[in-house]
């Protein structure tokens, strides 16, 4: 059998190409390349030559010549495989002395047709081989064809092969067209027929389709409207609103307040569930809440829950929850809407404070009243009976002191009364810093060499309406408290100032009446108190002092005379860093008045900087962050410094740090501001505390503060003192 070299780079082509042949009974020779091809054609003996044109290294087209340059190639029919489908391409083929030429890919009878034929046609003539030596000009190039006549013809024929070959194809196809086409016909004229049918059909079924959207469009616009109307609801009710997906518990909805109350954003609730959000201990309670209600009809109220998390004030949440179920009757989610009720407690506690208070001061009167008739008719037993007897007698001697006993006993009832609020006041318009200046030299005197005593009378003052006596006891009672407060010394500021409490001050403090007030402070620098000492001290007879020290009745008789005189006392303390104690007393009239409330119609000034709060009273940090929204200003909040350096880190754009000077965690308001300036040079910095701006300058802590407000400020009076801090060109 024949001897054939396939030469073919692409090793899945070669295979088919020599699976083929071999079927036919040839013998197969594989080579991958021109030169590996050229050196096997040198080596052995061939009886034709299969090569692709496109090869690495030498291509078919080179090889072809090559092998027509040897002596043994001449008669050696080599047929040239390609993609390429050109008439260039055979040009070159007659050029390098290729015998045919077959576009791949081609069918297995076409080669086998081919090859035997041009196997078959070179036996005949080599014999009577001749050569030619043409040349021709093609597609503006010319070439030397050195083939011989039959070469040509071969060519030719399988050419020609070819195209009788696709012209029978072309004529099957367009029979089978023309039969197509017919039939095509036939159905385009029933076609044609049914839709004109179908079209009448479309218009009306169209016109009672435009009608259905219409009214579809119109009842989907009202179902936009109201679930926009329903969102805008449910976004601003002021309680948590969030809703579960019941299987699960996973959260599918959340408002504002929740993102609030979680400080999250929505993002990062949604999909998630309890112990995603919260500590495991509240996580587990919370579920075990969720699937109760789950299992309940109707409406679940939990009155009252304590919510505490780590490093956080404790806040008390009244819960409902109510299931909602699904078309098969089971529970599909679970509605739950918490509210915050924590300044409700604060406010019920210092509402049953003032009503303590007040009870002990309706039994201290009544006491206070019997005992002074009692007193009166031993008094004047006892004057009536000194008169009968010897001066300088025993007798006399012992009712001598017996009166000053029942003297002082005068003295304590009249203590009473005043916290009883039923002592005879006479109450008058004066001048508050005459008063507090006028009392320098008795305080001096009285608090000794180791206090550090400052007197700062405000500028502008308004008349106050008090009985100035009892304001004189007032002030000499809480310097008295401050001292013993501060036995190794410190320092003693009073100070007095005209403020404004509004309606969201009288919203956080019991039995105040917004309106206008002369304030005098009293602060020290002693010892401070605990939040369950500050709740008793105005109570009679409590005292922390030693025995025999006081009567514990002085801050109840202040108390009985600010209440009296429709006042109001507010006490701020810190353990280990002193108090301040306000005594708020009504405005008088003067000429001030005018002046002031032009000053009091004016527009608070707002801005839209970023502000971070640092306050750890929730309660009045929440209040001061709501009075900077309002005012326009990004609020970013912090419950005590280590949290604040966290944001400093973390936050974007922050343009004033509002911050409180005594707090937890080791990190006063000054030790932040100092951090704050080292990682950012530019922030501006507001300080606030509830000690006096005099006594704080006084104590120079670390410096005095650049920029300082006094708790509890008015929103006009913060929105005014930001403006000053923010347009200061220096940091």
């Amino acid at each position: 059998m024949p001897d054939i070299l396939i030469v073919e780079d692409s090793a899945t082509q070669a295979e088919k190409l020599a699976a083929i042949l071999e079927r036919a009974g040839y013998v197969i020779t594989v080579a991958h390349n021109g030169e590996a091809a050229f050196d096997a054609f040198v080596k052995s003996s061939f009886d034709a030559v299969i090569s692709d044109i496109v090869m690495p290294g030498i291509s078919g087209y080179e090889l072809c010549r090559r092998i027509k340059a040897e002596a043994t190639g001449t008669n050696v029919p080599v047929i040239l495989l390609s993609t390429l489908n050109e008439a260039m391409d055979i040009i070159r083929g007659l050029e390098c002395g290729a015998d045919n030429f077959l576009i791949k890919p081609c069918s297995p009878d076409l080669l086998l047709a081919r090859l035997s034929s041009i196997l078959e046609n070179r036996i005949v003539r080599a014999a009577r081989r001749a050569k030619l030596g043409v040349e021709i000009a093609f597609l503006g190039q010319r070439f030397t064809i050195d083939s011989d006549r039959e070469q040509i013809l071969d060519l030719l024929i399988s050419t020609f092969e070819d195209t009788v070959r696709a012209n029978r194809e072309l004529q099957h196809n367009r029979a089978e067209l023309a039969e197509a086409k017919a039939v095509l016909e036939e159905y385009a004229a029933t076609l044609e027929e049914k839709v004109r049918d179908r079209t009448e059909e479309l218009v009306a079924a169209g016109a009672a389709m435009q009608a259905e959207i219409a009214v579809r469009r119109q009842a989907e616009a009202e179902l936009r409207e109201a679930r926009a109307f329903l969102d805008l609801v449910i976004e601003n009710i002021p309680a948590t609103v969030i809703v579960k997906e019941a299987s699960s518990l996973n959260i599918v909805l959340v408002n504002a307040a929740a993102e609030k109350a979680l400080e999250l954003p929505r993002e990062q609730i949604i999909g998630k569930n309890s112990h995603d959000l919260l500590p495991s201990e509240i996580a587990e309670r919370i579920i075990d809440r969720d699937r109760q209600a789950l299992c309940t009809e109707g409406a679940t109220t939990i009155p009252e829950e304590i919510m505490q998390r780590s490093g956080r004030p404790a806040r008390h949440v009244r819960t409902r929850l109510a299931p909602v179920s699904g078309d098969d009757g089971k529970p599909k989610y679970l509605i739950i809407i918490a509210e915050n009720v924590t300044e409700v407690r604060n406010l019920e506690q210092q509402l049953r404070q003032a009503q303590k208070l007040e009870a002990i001061g309706q039994l201290t009167g009544g006491i206070a009243h019997d005992f002074n008739n009692l007193l009166g008719i031993m008094l004047g037993n006892l004057d009536l009976l000194s008169e009968q007897l010897e001066p300088g007698s025993d007798q006399g001697e012992l009712a001598k002191e017996a009166i000053t006993a029942a003297g002082r006993g005068t003295e304590l009832i009249q203590r009473m009364l005043a916290f009883a609020r039923k002592q005879p006041l006479h109450p008058r318009a004066f001048d508050m810093n005459s008063v507090a200046t006028g009392m320098e030299s008795l305080l001096r005197r009285t608090l000794g060499e180791d206090i550090d005593l400052l007197v700062a009378p405000a500028d502008d003052l308004w008349p106050v309406i008090a009985d100035p006596s009892q304001v004189e006891d007032a002030i000499l009672n809480l310097a008295v408290n401050a001292r013993d407060a501060m036995p190794k010394g410190g320092h003693l500021v009073i100070e007095t100032a005209a403020v404004r409490l509004d309606n969201s001050y009288a919203a956080q403090n019991a039995e105040i009446t917004p309106g206008d007030y002369v304030m005098i402070a009293v602060t020290d620098s002693g010892t401070g108190m605990p939040p369950e000492i500050v709740d008793r001290i105005f109570e009679p007879f409590f005292t922390t002092k030693e025995a025999g020290r006081g009567t514990g009745l002085g801050l109840s008789m202040v108390y009985g005379f600010a209440k009296q005189s429709g006042g109001h006392l507010k006490v701020y303390s810190e353990v280990g860093h002193g108090t301040t104690i306000k005594l708020y007393l009504p405005r008088g009239t003067g000429p001030s008045d005018i002046a002031e409330s032009e000053k009091e119609g004016a527009a608070a000034p707002t801005g839209t900087e970023t502000i971070c709060v640092v306050e750890d009273n929730e309660a009045l940090r929440r209040v001061t962050v709501r009075i900077l929204m309002e005012l326009g200003y990004t609020v970013l909040e912090a419950e005590n410094g280590p949290a604040a350096v966290g944001l400093l880190d973390a936050s974007g754009k922050m343009d004033l740090l509002l911050t409180d000077i005594v707090m937890p965690k080791g990190m006063s308001g000054y030790d932040l501001a100092e951090i704050a300036r080292t990682k950012r040079p530019d922030l501006k910095i507001l300080f606030m505390s509830g000690y006096s701006e005099t006594f704080v300058r006084q104590l120079d802590l670390a410096g005095p503060p650049a920029h300082f407000i006094s708790k509890p400020c008015r929103q006009q009076d913060l929105a005014r003192k930001l403006r000053i801090v923010l347009d200061d060109a220096s940091p």
